[in-house]
C-alpha cells in the first residue's frame, strides 16, 4: 500500500468518533503521525490501544483558546512541525 503522509504530523480536532475517526484511521493508514485533540477523552484512550504509536490523543475542548493551544503543542512535540490539520469537532 502506498502511503501518502508516511511520517507527516497531522492534528486532528474532534477525532474520536463517526467521521473524525474515521479520518483518524484513513490517515494512520497512510503513514502519518496523528494527535487527537476531543472531549472524549475514555474514546481516546480506546483508540491509543488499536492505534499504537501513530496516535497520541489528548482531552481538548475546542471552545477553549488553551485547550487549543495544548493540542498543537502536543502534537508537535511528540512528532514535529505540523504537516496538516482537520477540525471535525461539533459534529
Amino acid at each position: 500500500m502506498r502511503q501518502r503522509f508516511k511520517e507527516k504530523s497531522i492534528v486532528v480536532a474532534g477525532g474520536a468518533g463517526g467521521i473524525g475517526s474515521a479520518i483518524v484511521r484513513a490517515l494512520i493508514q497512510e503513514g502519518a503521525n496523528v494527535t487527537v485533540g476531543d472531549v472524549a477523552f475514555a474514546e481516546l484512550e480506546k483508540m491509543k490501544k488499536e492505534l499504537g504509536e501513530s496516535f497520541t490523543g489528548i482531552r481538548t475542548d475546542v471552545t477553549s483558546e488553551q485547550d487549543q493551544i495544548a493540542l498543537v503543542q502536543k502534537a508537535i512535540s511528540t512528532y514535529g512541525p505540523l504537516d496538516g490539520a482537520f477540525n471535525v469537532a461539533g459534529g
